[in-house]
């Protein structure tokens, strides 16, 4: 026997409804007639009308529309009869026209004091109440009526759709709410909390019964994304609620929590509310929200990270762990699908740099896809640079705004360092490469949750070359490079300091980008004893920056050019700590050898003599930089005059003396 399909059950609903109404016909005819003062036995047709309506019940997967309604709503056999009355005049052509002439004056809505006789035997006063299902519900309106027996009753419009099969969430739900897709990857993703959300809905048989259910972890899209999977198997559709929509005024705010109250028990809705920008709703905003969760009922979730301890309400947690990167490749597996072959081993290198949630690994595999799919080569090596890139330029947008972005070209050749400090910057690239392999793999994580992060402290002078250090990292593990202002995250204010660096911390979390705070001694010099409430509050700035690099787990470069005004203390902490020496006359030889670009004309330059300015990497930078300028404005090479002026600039800007021995003519 074939199992009943949706469209089996609409027809068959629209069927009952029919007959539903012909026995309402009957019943009009009987009381027509007995108004009459004619003799009218319609008992054996009601009679057989009701057999019929119990023969269709049982062949529906579910029970009809109207049954829901009743059952729902706890309707009295009076109320049934009132709503099915009100339902018919607006269906059925012929029943608006038997009521107007039962009425007369035109009055096609049937009126309570037509119920009332109409079913006589079933009516009751108290259906006509202000606080009974009929009107508390707003399944039916009356109009307003000196005498409320002769009020017009008209069924409410989403009410009327349901009864024929059609659901949709009425205004002004209809325009707040935004349906969440069922994402059943998201609950494969996350098990162990779309398995704890779903073992704690079964445990309630009733709407008012139901806590609030709070998502801690991950981001808006993701926990949103775990509510709606999660809820699948009970059939529950999902909407998201954005809380600055709610109404400032009262009464509309308690109007919208009973329309959402109604639809989510006979539509079967879980709602999703994004909490985590908590902190920036006024103070109406947040009372309206606490208000609006107190009194929904059904299935709510709400996503932050903090919990409303305000909130009058049971709650339940339920914590969003991050993807691994075991469980990340798994989804780039599933999402990929064949693409998945020819990517030979840099899956495991994207799960292990990039922090992604299963929405995220869903639209960059559609993107990587589309591309293999437009393009007439398989080039493995080309696939994976895309998919690299394609997960670079989608975890940028949460940095953009709170750093500025370095585009790393330099490489280890371009650096001229001793050997022993580019051994231990080709170490640090190491520890950032394979800190999945050392952490997770062999279990180094399990020891300790402390210390994981990995953070070199670069001291030196200013152009010795820590800024390109850091981008040479950068280019060779092919992340980005973060450079943080220091002057924007400083606060004067308590606590703003800290939830400046918090942001970026976690911004950049999800690419694990390398994060250069330059000039790290304006924020972290020797801890100060203790004095007054703003030397405490300093100290305080320390310590949270020294455990947000612990728990990061991407690179932090923090730069100085005083290593002697950090406390000792600090640097304990610091996995690398690399001094920048200002060059010798070698290796300013060398710098300056490599300074120029290939295609850049040069006169015959004599290195030695510019090997003989005592000055840093950056410096001959700046000197090679003004000196093409002033070559280029003449359109000639670069000669050592153009060098000699140049660099007499650059001595008056670091106001010191060019001696005789330096000139280069």
């Amino acid at each position: 026997m074939n199992k009943p399909t949706a469209t089996d059950w609409i027809s068959g609903n629209q069927q009952y409804l029919s007959v539903a109404i012909q026995g309402l016909k009957l019943r009009l005819d009987a009381y027509a007639n007995q108004v009459k003062g004619q003799s009218a036995n319609d008992t054996l047709k009601a009679a057989t009308e009701e057999v019929a309506l119990q023969a269709l019940r049982e062949t529906l997967p579910m029970p009809p529309a109207l049954e829901q309604v009743c059952d729902t709503f706890q309707l009295s056999a009076f109320e049934r009869q009132m709503l099915l009355l009100c339902a018919a005049v607006e269906l059925d052509a012929d029943m608006a026209r038997m009521v107007q002439d039962l009425q007369g004056e035109g009055r096609r809505l049937p009126t309570f004091g037509l119920a009332l006789a109409l079913f006589e035997p079933l009516a009751h006063w108290s259906a006509l109440s202000p606080e009974a299902p009929l009107r508390y519900w707003e399944l039916i309106g009356c109009d307003h009526q000196e005498i409320l027996t002769r009020a017009a009753c008209r069924i409410d419009e989403q009410i009327l759709h349901f009864l024929t099969g059609i659901s949709y969430l009425a205004p002004p739900l209809g325009a707040m709410l935004q349906t969440l897709a069922t994402d059943e990857q998201a609950a494969l993703a996350h098990p162990a909390a779309a398995g704890q959300l779903a073992r704690l809905c079964k445990q309630y048989s009733t709407l008012e019964n139901y806590p609030v259910f709070q998502i801690q972890g991950g981001t808006a899209l993701e926990q949103g994304a775990l509510c709606a999977g999660a809820l699948l198997p009970f059939k529950v559709k999902v909407y998201q609620l954005n809380p600055a929509l709610l109404p400032v005024h009262f009464q509309e705010l308690s109007n919208l929590s009973k329309r959402w109250n109604r639809s989510a028990a006979l539509q079967h809705l879980g709602l999703f509310v994004d909490l985590s920008q908590w902190h920036t709703l006024d103070f109406t905003q947040q009372r309206n929200t606490l208000f609006f969760l107190e009194n929904t009922q059904g299935i709510i979730c709400y996503g932050a990270d903090l919990k409303l301890n305000t909130l009058q309400r049971a709650q339940i947690s339920i914590r969003l762990e991050a993807l691994d990167a075991e469980k990340q490749q798994v989804l780039w597996h599933q999402e990929l699908g064949a693409t998945a072959a020819l990517l030979n081993g840099a899956l495991e290198q994207v799960s292990t740099q990039f922090q992604l949630d299963a929405g995220g690994i869903r639209q960059l595999s559609a993107q990587v896809n589309a591309a293999v799919n437009t393009s007439a080569e398989s080039d493995s090596a080309k696939i994976k640079q895309a998919l690299w890139q394609a997960c670079l330029d989608y975890t940028r947008p949460n940095l953009e705004q709170l750093a500025q972005r370095i585009e790393p070209v330099a490489t280890w050749n371009d650096l001229v360092l001793p050997e022993p400090i580019v051994a231990t910057l080709k170490e640090i690239a190491l520890h950032v490469r394979q800190r999945t392999t050392v952490y997770g793999t062999w279990g180094f994580a399990g020891k300790s949750a402390r210390g994981l992060g990995i953070s070199a402290l670069f001291s030196g002078e200013s152009g010795t070359g820590k800024t390109m250090a850091s981008e040479v990292i950068a280019n060779e593990l092919g992340l980005d490079l973060y450079r943080i202002d220091l002057s924007q995250v400083v606060n004067k204010y308590i606590g703003e300091t800290e939830k400046n660096l918090k942001k970026i911390f976690e911004a950049a979390e999800g690419s694990g980008a390398i994060l250069l705070f330059d000039e790290a001694d304006a924020l972290f010099g020797k801890r100060s004893d203790v004095k007054d409430s703003h030397d405490r509050y300093s100290n305080i700035e320390v310590s949270y920056l020294l455990q947000k690099m612990e728990e990061y787990r991407g690179l932090a470069i923090l730069t100085t050019n005083m290593r002697s005004a950090l406390d000792k203390a600090f640097l304990r902490r610091i996995r690398f700590v690399v001094q920048f020496p200002f060059p010798d006359v070698s290796m300013r030889h060398e710098i300056w050898q490599k300074v120029f670009p290939k295609k850049t004309p040069l006169a015959t330059l004599d290195f030695q003599k510019l090997a003989a300015l005592n000055i840093a990497g950056g410096n001959i930078r700046n000197i090679a930089l003004n000196a093409a300028f002033s070559a280029a404005g003449e359109q000639r090479a670069v000669g050592m005059a153009d060098l000699q002026q140049a660099a007499r600039n650059e001595y008056l800007k670091l106001e010191k003396h060019m001696s005789a021995s330096e000139s280069l003519l």
